[in-house]
């Protein structure tokens, strides 16, 4: 499974961004490979509006299946649903610390 993690910079020890849509940067994180990489948001999260959904279409390209992140817009969380992303939203500071939170919560559930 790939996951995004909305951040703020580019690692998993920074700070997760509260803001889908106006994340700077995304942590994709590779279940099956245990890996990770980065992915600018940069143009979304500069756009004047409709970044959340910005956000998404690049998601679904990227071949995402989850999103971890603080909050999502009510457009973002419509076009996530549609294209079948699950949603998880955190408090968590850090983009590892809410990973973790994602993985466990998957473990349980399945």
């Amino acid at each position: 499974m790939k996951i995004a993690l909305s951040a703020q910079k580019h690692d998993l020890y920074n700070q997760l961004d509260e803001h889908f849509g106006r994340a700077e940067v995304f942590i994709i994180y590779d279940t099956e490979t245990q890996r990770y990489q980065e992915l600018s948001n940069a143009a979304a999260s500069a756009s004047a509006h409709g970044a959340g959904v910005q956000t998404v279409e690049k998601l679904i390209r990227n071949g995402i299946e989850a999103v971890v992140t603080g909050s999502v817009g009510p457009k973002a969380q419509e076009a996530l649903d549609a294209a079948g992303i699950k949603v998880h939203t955190t408090r968590q500071h850090t983009v590892a610390l809410a990973l973790s939170e994602f993985l466990e919560a998957l473990s349980v559930s399945s």
